[in-house]
């Protein structure tokens, strides 16, 4: 009978256990998002990832903080694929046609 509440209670404590995991919630945790999310997410400079649409396409900001004439943060499509960057000397309209949606994470 000891060994059996051993046995139960371990079962207890271990399906109990909260995972703690600064991962990228579902819809991406299944795709090439996810893994670049976790990527930049793991810069100790990302600030945020956002995400903005263009003729009904989702598009996200991998936001690290820089200057605008210091650096740039690419802009990917679903596809993982960087269609643009917002910063920089020059200023791309595809950036500027976007309308902000969503804050998917931020430091």
């Amino acid at each position: 009978m000891k060994y059996v509440s051993l046995i139960i209670l371990f079962v207890c404590v271990f399906f109990s256990c909260e995972k703690n995991c600064d991962c990228v919630a579902p819809p991406f945790s299944d795709s090439c998002l996810g893994d670049s999310f976790d990527e930049f997410r793991a810069n100790p400079q990302a600030i945020r990832i956002d995400e903005y649409t263009k003729n009904g396409e989702s598009y996200y900001l991998l936001d690290a903080g820089e200057s605008h004439y210091d650096g740039t943060s690419p802009i990917l499509n679903t596809k993982c694929d960087s269609v643009c960057y917002f910063g920089g000397w020059v200023q791309q309209t595809c950036f500027q046609e976007m309308t902000f949606k969503q804050n998917i994470w931020t430091r």
